[in-house]
């Protein structure tokens, strides 16, 4: 399309400009909406964005507009930035702080002097909403972005957020992309079309219009022979048909038909070949304007693009005229070209020298006038080093702003860039520093490992040779296994020097994998048993003694104590960070000393840093483990949603620890949906995500014991049998008492009809739980042994079981107890003894969710003559766990996109829960969630 003086004029855009009127009144009356414009590169989305502008400035709404750019798309809120610039510049001081206060300290910092920092997640989206509320509250005005699938991935975020709540404010948001172009974060886009009110397609101008564009740009009438050849080579394409048409114009003469055949070839071949004829009958001042926004992007500064193309500022802005008006640059922005078409067939248009010189004085130009890190260091990764300090700052800034954002590989390349322009000694160690941080975030474990050799192969303080060595090991761990870990480890105590205790607790958790570990364990034990945590190195030794003490066999009254002293309040997840494999096994031997709650609190802020660090990795490993924490208290759904959150965040996670996180996450999933009585459900999950078959890889054999509970619940206990048995073969002397197969095998035995088999195993099992001490085991064990027994003996032993979960957690525990302790006495008799626990067990189970064990307790009470109530299908109990979470999020208060974002799903999936729940519930809108989600008085 094209923009002549008096005016937008459109061919074949009746509708669509219908639609953008409508939505334009629509804010005058106090409305918001959204609509979203999609069609192909040229179909006329910018210049439906121009009309709409046009619109609104004749209605007095207040414009504020973006456009999402090619260049700058890995630069974070880049895009978000530019639309609120220009009007903030039109405010005083004491407005533009007073709306800039009013949105809070995250968009500050995202619009503010030295913005760059990692301001992405909902903080921003909070902000963001804040922002466009009190600015609607002075008059409606409209928000315009075009070409949204090149926006960064935080604006998408902050734009989607702020169209959630445009409904009641008197806003039009008007927004452009291209359909095949998914962007930089798919699940905003995929929000922002749910909650659009219009999605139009741009269709191909027609034959007639495409004469008819020939016409008003060629001052004269063009026969249909023109018109049918000109809309055969551009398909349509209304900015390739203004392209032939200014071109026929230009010749200033009729054009004959090998001329016409020519133009057309080149339009179709290279728009670069057409245009730089085009821009070259403008003038060199012109043709270096435009080569120099070409190379710095749109929205550059006039002063920035005067320095890249070498021109005056009076030249320069007399060749940007020239350009605007020959439709190369947009006609009301003198700095930016009319359509990123153009702008890409200039930039390819360029020899490669030309483009080196370009970039380079782009760098001089952007340091010089302090730009935004993130532009700057956009144009350094085109370039070579030229040893300037300030460079160095601009990549590292971009690369903090990375990786705060949740883009480690970005921070990667950019901190390898800034390591070349030959930075002093001590830069360079910290940026060293900073990049075996970002590798490690971003799985290059085999960059990290070489980064910290080089590191350690210099003289260094103790406290960084400890740490650096530790990393060392951690990564050697997921590229060659525990015996070179250990190798690692050796050579790093050998040379210690100062405080040698956090090498030997790192020494120490990893030789629990060795054959002799007992030995070491022993003597940390003597030596560490009694160190208060004060330091690092203390709380390090004391989490690796508590995981050491427990895989020996060690009582949990033992191992409990050392983990709370280890924990601290707090102090061990900033010791050791959300990744550390420390951190997590003994975040896991803390929910199997029953300490579900304070492991359930821990791994929720772990979980929070995980997610500011931007480490998916972490992250999976926090929520499997709070996912195993929740089952544990009975919370079944929350576990669930854990479980499937930590899979799908752990997806992009190799090596050891990856592989074990996603088995560990699979595990808590099948465990819940079994529990909650679709053990069918969970075996599919299992199949669904590769872990089918015979299991034969490690990570495989980790969910054998999961799969084996499925298959039991099921009513398949031969199978069930099967997979247990080849799970303590796999497991070994790591079949820790929390986690033994024996009370699997047990109650498999005992299914079968092989009551001394069973027998055995469960009187193994009960002796292994005695030792390690935790109720819920010691409880879990005499269950499964009293089943097998299934006389007076097997009563006892549930009702000691019960008495034991007294005053524990673990409810799930329990309720499987009442129900079991129901079951025999009704067996032997004591009617009226079972009614009482199978109804307390029965209710126990219906509130937490475990529908098996609700169903088994309702067949044995209609066996005995009781009308047990039904179980639910409505209200929330009969939510299934992703419903559950769901809601949960809802009713705190978060948009649909912060949900997909927390459970790791998209936001229409997010919708198809919401919906189904508030059916369940009974409701229609969010406010009514938290009532019905709480649990009834009594």
């Amino acid at each position: 399309m094209w923009t002549p003086a008096a005016g937008t004029v459109l061919f074949d855009r009746d509708a669509e400009r219908a639609v953008l009127i409508a939505a334009l009144d629509r804010a005058l009356t106090g409305r918001g909406s959204v609509a979203i414009i999609e069609g192909a590169a040229g179909m006329g989305k910018t210049a439906l964005i121009g009309l709409t502008t046009e619109l609104a400035v004749a209605r007095g709404l207040l414009v504020l507009k973006a456009r999402g750019s090619e260049i700058e798309s890995e630069v974070p809120l880049i895009t978000f930035r530019g639309l609120f610039e220009d009007h903030l510049a039109t405010l005083t001081p004491a407005r533009r702080a007073a709306l800039l206060a009013s949105a809070a300290e995250p968009l500050v910092r995202a619009m503010g002097p030295s913005a760059g920092g990692g301001v992405a997640g909902g903080q921003l989206h909070l902000a963001a909403k804040r922002m466009i509320a009190d600015l609607a509250r002075h008059g409606p005005l409209v928000v315009l972005v075009d070409d949204l699938h090149n926006a960064d991935a935080s604006t998408l975020g902050a734009i989607a957020a702020m169209a959630r709540q445009l409904a009641e404010l008197p806003v039009a948001m008007v927004l452009t992309r291209r359909p095949e172009d998914c962007g930089h974060d798919p699940a905003a886009l995929e929000e922002l079309a749910a909650v659009a009110d219009q999605a139009l397609t741009l269709r191909p101008l027609s034959v007639g219009s495409s004469g008819a564009v020939l016409a008003a740009l060629g001052g004269e009438a063009v026969d249909e022979v023109v018109s049918q050849r000109v809309h055969e080579a551009t398909g349509g394409n209304p900015f390739l048909v203004v392209q032939l048409a200014r071109a026929f114009a230009e010749i200033g003469k009729p054009v004959n038909r090998a001329q016409l055949n020519d133009l057309i070839v080149g339009v179709a071949r290279s728009l670069s070949a057409v245009l730089r004829v085009r821009v070259g009958c403008l003038g060199p001042e012109a043709a270096s304007l435009a080569r120099a926004v070409a190379v710095l992007g749109d929205d550059a500064s006039v002063t920035e693009a005067c320095g890249v193309a070498g021109l005056t500022r009076e030249v320069a802005l007399t060749a940007a005229t020239v350009l605007a008006g020959a439709g190369i640059f947009a006609g009301d922005r003198i700095n930016c070209f009319a359509h990123p078409l153009v702008r890409g067939a200039v930039e390819a248009d360029l020899l490669a020298a030309e483009r080196t010189l370009l970039e380079e004085r782009a760098v001089a130009v952007l340091l010089g006038s302090g730009a935004e890190p993130g532009r700057t260091a956009v144009h350094l990764l085109s370039t070579e080093p030229t040893g300037d300090p300030r460079a160095t700052l601009a990549l590292r800034a971009a690369a903090a702003a990375a990786a705060g954002s949740g883009v480690p590989a970005r921070a990667v390349a950019l901190l390898r860039r800034a390591l070349v322009e030959r930075p002093d000694e001590p830069t360079r160690g910290e940026l060293l520093d900073e990049l075996i941080s970002a590798e490690l975030r971003a799985g290059d474990h085999a960059a990290a490992i070489a980064h910290l050799r080089t590191r350690l192969g210099k003289v260094a303080g103790a406290a960084a040779r400890t740490r650096d060595f530790r990393r060392l090991s951690r990564a050697t761990l997921e590229t060659q296994g525990v015996a070179a870990t250990a190798v690692v480890l050796d050579e790093a105590l050998d040379g210690v020097e100062g405080d040698p205790l956090a090498l030997e607790a790192e020494r120490l958790w990893v030789s629990v994998f060795e054959a002799d570990a007992g030995r070491r364990v022993q003597t940390c034990r003597e030596r560490y048993a009694t160190v208060v945590g004060r330091t690092l190195g203390e709380r390090a030794m004391l989490a690796a003694l508590a995981v050491g003490l427990a895989l020996e066999r060690e009582s949990s009254e033992v191992v409990g104590p050392l983990l709370h002293r280890a924990f601290g309040d707090g102090a061990l997840l900033l010791d050791e960070g959300p990744e550390s494999p420390l951190y997590m096994l003994a975040a896991r031997v803390m929910v199997a000393c029953d300490r579900a709650l304070a492991a359930e609190k821990e791994m929720t802020r772990a979980a929070a840093v995980a997610r500011a660090q931007g480490s998916s990795g972490a992250l999976a490993m926090a929520l499997a483990v709070r996912g195993s924490a929740r089952l544990g208290l009975g919370r079944v759904s929350d576990a669930e949603a854990d479980g499937l959150s930590a899979f799908r965040a752990g997806t992009g996670s190799e090596g050891v620890v990856g592989g074990l996180t996603r088995a560990i996450a699979l595990g808590v999933v099948v465990d819940a949906r079994t529990e909650s009585g679709d053990p069918g459900r969970g075996l599919a999950a299992l199949v669904e995500n590769g872990f089918a078959g015979d299991l034969q890889t490690d990570p495989q054999r980790r969910a054998l014991l999961a799969r084996a509970r499925a298959l039991l619940a099921a009513g398949r206990p031969a199978e069930a049998l099967a997979d247990a048995r080849r799970a303590g073969i796999a497991l070994g002397e790591f079949a820790h008492a929390s986690i033994h197969p024996d009370g699997v095998i047990c109650l498999a035995q005992t299914a079968l009809g092989d009551r001394p088999a069973a027998l055995r195993a469960g009187e193994a099992q009960l002796v292994r739980a005695e030792a390690w001490g935790a109720p819920s085991a010691v409880a879990g064990a005499l269950r499964g042994l009293g089943l097998a027994h299934g006389d007076l003996v097997g009563i006892g032993m549930i009702e000691r079981a019960v008495s034991l979960l007294d005053e524990s957690h673990a409810e799930l525990e329990l309720a499987r107890c009442l129900v079991a302790l129901g079951i025999l006495r009704r067996r032997a008799g004591q009617r009226g003894k079972a009614l009482e626990v199978l109804r307390s067990g029965a209710d126990l189970a219906h509130r937490l969710g475990a529908r098996s064990v609700a169903q088994v307790a309702r067949e044995h009470l209609v066996v005995l003559g009781s009308r047990p109530r039904r179980l639910a299908f409505t209200g929330a109990e009969a939510l299934t766990a992703s419903e559950r979470r769901a809601a949960q999020l809802a009713a705190a208060g978060h948009t649909n996109r912060e949900i997909a974002r927390e459970l790791y799903l998209s936001v229409k999936t997010v919708e198809s829960h919401l919906g189904r729940g508030f059916r369940k519930l009974g409701i229609s809108s969010r406010r009514d969630l938290a009532n019905a989600l709480s649990p009834p008085s009594h």
